[in-house]
């Protein structure tokens, strides 16, 4: 053994715990856990935590780390979110309020080749799982209820001050829990569900309603302000909370989920459950793609969703008839899926409203998208048995984050929300009810704009059809979209649909100037006169005196003007550019393929906003890899290789 000299860092003692309990060790999975990372000699140096489940494999044991330096008494600390921890199984058992759900929960410290791990483990469970059966319990979040992520703060305060907000018992839920604001007692109007429920500014500053068939939430409506107080949705920040979620859901009138999967490979991922009976990839693929082609016909939706939701999936088990997949798919303005769910809400309805349901077995589950009451019902049903008024507390990005995370875990459409919820507090005029936080978005602030490898389309030169084609790949704009935020979604396969499509090229065969010069491309792939490299860039305006409109550089220090934009294999290149003509009249540049007909490239810019430079929002140009075929040029004066899309 070598003993340890008396300046060797260490980690000495690694600790996990739940400080909002009296046992420490014992957790919800709405909760959040502590861990700290005791040391020696590593002031300020940054400490790796990885928070993992017991039973997870080696190589899932080491995702989502956070990071924290010690301080001066030689101690880092960290806080993890269960929600964004826990297994998707055990997820999905909490999710399904399934009787006993309980794991045991690890944490690991790391500095450089040094790994310590806490010996007692953090027993979470689910909170209602073992509550007592008293009126006073009924609601109740208790006082260390966190559900905290990275970044999300002063959450335990507003829990604690929101406490009230659901009810103690069915009779108390009529009072106001904040504050005595005359607006939290107003009804929820239908202008104001329409003035929420909206779609991104157009470029004159319209926003459009999204909401194509009001008669569903016309007749919801009364139902939705009768009962929501006692679901604990009776103040300004739960009314607003609620209704920008419900825009995501359903937009108000879409009530039984969609079963459309144009992309096989992305279905295959969002119900791995299901395929991987399959076994091998390939055979999994195959079965994507035979489903993912039924699915472009509505007529089979009901096909497809007994597939993928029925027996097969692990939480099929309980289906009790071959259509009980269709039958039991995502239904309501909530979208509740699973038999489990429907039969849990059901008793929670009852309890909460005094209202007896019939929403299993036969044609009861269809109750949840042809009757508007039942529609409604299930969704304020679900809302009070995940006590999500107790986190619905503040103005801000954290709050729309967590509450999600209550109702879809794979936090799908957050972005979406968040808009809708900013909407929201606008519309319903929150920030006078004076509740705690803010409005800020500025993270999401940007514009990503993607040219794909892979997603293509064969078009004809626009000055010479009979003789040339080119391929031109699909190239999509996300709007208030950062990158990091396009790669999460994306790596979830949680993307939403594009603000604007349009096709580029991507081919640069130009070989000679105007005024006759010859242009000698060079031999390596991404070199001088030839594309640039698969990669991330930055677009940006041009500037007086050139060419064209917008131009791509490699660095937010640069300009569309300067001559080292871009980086290459043969050193600085300027003045790439996205313009019209076609590939035969590229350099280096992304062609419309339009000929002399400019409308394409002034329609892209119209839906890129942030495109000024300056203004903090940075437009990201993701150039994703392709195929191409090598031949070579018929004059040697233009260069030995040459490259094409294929």
């Amino acid at each position: 053994m070598t003993p340890r000299t008396a300046k060797e860092p260490s980690i000495g003692r690694v600790i996990l715990l739940n400080r909002g309990k009296a046992n420490v060790n014992k957790a919800d999975f709405n909760e959040s856990l502590s861990a700290q990372a005791r040391t020696a000699n590593l002031v300020g140096r940054e400490i790796t935590f990885y928070l993992w489940e017991e039973g997870a494999k080696e190589e899932d044991k080491y995702k989502k780390p956070k990071k924290a330096r010690v301080d001066k008494n030689g101690i880092a600390e960290v806080k993890f979110s269960l929600m964004e921890y826990a297994s998707q199984p055990t997820l999905m058992d909490y999710f399904m309020a399934k009787e006993n759900t309980t794991k045991n929960f690890f944490v690991t410290a790391v500095y450089e080749n040094k790994k310590a791990t806490n010996k007692g483990a953090v027993e979470a469970s689910d909170a209602n799982s073992n509550a007592p059966k008293k009126e006073d319990s009924d609601g109740i979040l208790s006082k260390g209820s966190e559900v905290l992520g990275e970044g999300w703060k002063y959450v335990v305060d507003a829990v604690e001050k929101v406490l009230t907000a659901t009810s103690i018992d069915n009779q108390q839920t009529e009072k106001d829990s904040i504050g005595g604001c005359p607006r939290c007692k107003n009804d929820i109007t239908l202008k104001q569900i329409k003035g929420i429920c909206v779609g991104k500014k157009d470029k004159y500053g319209k926003e459009t309603s999204l909401i194509k068939d009001d008669t569903f939430i016309r007749s919801a409506l009364p139902y939705l302000n009768e009962y929501r107080k006692k679901a604990g949705i009776n103040t300004c920040i739960t009314k607003a909370h609620f209704l920008a979620q419900i825009s995501q859901e359903t937009k108000f009138y879409d009530l039984q989920e969609r079963f459309k999967y144009t992309n096989p490979e992305r279905m295959r991922k969002l119900f791995y459950s299901y395929f991987k009976q399959f076994g091998t990839l390939e055979k999994q693929q195959i079965e994507s793609k035979r489903l993912s082609d039924l699915s472009l016909n509505s007529a089979n939706w009901k096909e497809v969703a007994n597939a993928i939701y029925g027996k097969t999936h692990p939480n099929g088990n309980h289906n009790t008839d071959k259509d009980d997949g269709w039958r039991y798919s995502g239904k309501g303005y909530k979208q509740i899926t699973w038999r489990d769910n429907y039969s849990s809400l059901k008793s929670v309805a009852k309890k909460t409203f005094g209202v007896d349901v019939t929403w299993i077995d036969n044609d009861n589950p269809y109750k949840l998208k042809n009757n508007q009451k039942d529609a409604i019902l299930s969704g304020l049903a679900f809302w009070k048995q995940k006590n999500i008024t107790g986190v619905a507390t503040e103005i801000s990005d954290s709050a729309v984050k967590i509450v999600t995370s209550l109702i879809n875990p794979a936090l799908a459409g957050l972005d979406e929300r968040k808009r809708f919820f900013k909407k929201a507090v606008e519309i319903l005029e929150v920030e006078k009810c004076k509740p705690k936080g803010k409005i800020n978005i500025s993270d999401e602030n940007g514009t990503v704009v993607v040219v794909s490898g892979t997603d293509t389309k064969i078009e004809k030169d626009a000055f010479k059809p009979t003789e040339f084609s080119w391929v031109m790949y699909k190239t999509i704009v996300f709007k208030d979209m950062s990158l990091k935020t396009y790669y999460d979604l994306e790596k979830d396969n949680q993307l939403p649909s594009p603000d604007y499509t349009t096709y580029l090229s991507r081919d640069t065969h130009q070989t000679s100037t105007s005024k006759g010069k010859i242009l000698k491309h060079s031999d390596k792939r991404f070199g001088q006169y030839n594309e640039i490299p698969p990669g991330e860039y930055f677009l940006v305006p041009g500037v007086s005196g050139q060419k064209y409109k917008i131009y791509v550089i490699d660095s937010e220090s640069k300009s569309a003007a300067s001559e080292n934009g871009i980086e290459g294999p043969d050193g600085s290149r300027g003045g790439v550019a996205l313009h019209q003509y076609s590939p035969r009249f590229s350099v280096g540049c992304f062609t419309f393929n339009s000929g002399k007909n400019t409308k394409p490239i002034q329609d892209l810019i119209d839906n890129i906003p942030d495109l000024p430079i300056g203004d903090k929002k940075p437009v990201r140009f993701i150039v994703e890899p392709r195929k191409i075929i090598e031949s070579t040029w018929d004059d040697p004066s233009f260069g030995t290789k040459k490259w094409k899309g294929i």
